[in-house]
C-alpha cells in the first residue's frame, strides 16, 4: 500500500479524494471505506488519455474492474 494522498476536502465527518478510483482505493486501508461516488466515463464513448478506464475492448472487461472495486 502505498501512502495515502491529501483530502480534496475534509472536515471532522468525513473526507473526499480525488483522482482514479482504482488508485485512490489501494492507498487506503482495507475496511476505512464506507462509501464510494465515482462517475466512471461511459464504455468506449469518451476518451480523456492513454489507459484509462472506458477504453476496455469488451463491455465486460469494461465492468470487471468496477466489480472487484465494490467487491473490496
Amino acid at each position: 500500500m502505498s501512502e495515502l494522498r491529501e483530502p480534496y476536502w475534509h472536515d471532522e465527518h468525513a473526507a473526499l479524494y480525488h483522482g482514479d478510483a482504482r488508485e485512490v482505493l489501494a492507498e487506503m486501508d482495507e475496511g476505512s471505506v464506507d462509501c464510494i461516488v465515482t462517475s466512471p466515463p461511459y464504455w468506449g464513448l469518451r476518451h480523456y488519455c492513454e489507459g484509462q478506464y472506458g477504453q476496455e475492448p469488451t463491455p465486460e472487461a469494461y465492468v470487471e474492474p468496477g466489480r472487484r472495486s465494490a467487491a473490496t
